[in-house]
């Protein structure tokens, strides 16, 4: 069973495709950064009553960051390889 080829215009098209979701992607967890942002301001850790929803939203916080990072990443990953594809060959 042969896979079929994708034409060069077809790859590309598909790469900017993801590009867009993984763009969308990380604008939704700026939003998540900046709700989790104004958890971890609003509630305190000194306050036994709000220290676990604080402490939790600064680990929540962290990882959104670290997502944010790898969409970053992955976009320019994507950039790069709509770089490399060729009219005559696609990776």
């Amino acid at each position: 069973m042969s896979t079929p080829t994708l034409t060069a215009e077809e790859t590309r098209s598909r790469i900017r495709a993801a590009r867009a979701q993984v763009r969308r992607a990380g604008l939704l967890l700026q939003q998540a950064g900046a709700a989790w942002s104004a958890l971890v301001r609003i509630t305190s850790w000194e306050s036994p009553a709000s220290r676990s929803y604080h402490d939790r939203a600064q680990d929540r916080l962290g990882e959104v960051a670290a997502l944010i990072g790898l969409t970053q990443v992955h976009e320019q990953q994507l950039a790069w390889a709509e770089s490399q594809v060729s009219d005559g060959c696609a990776p």
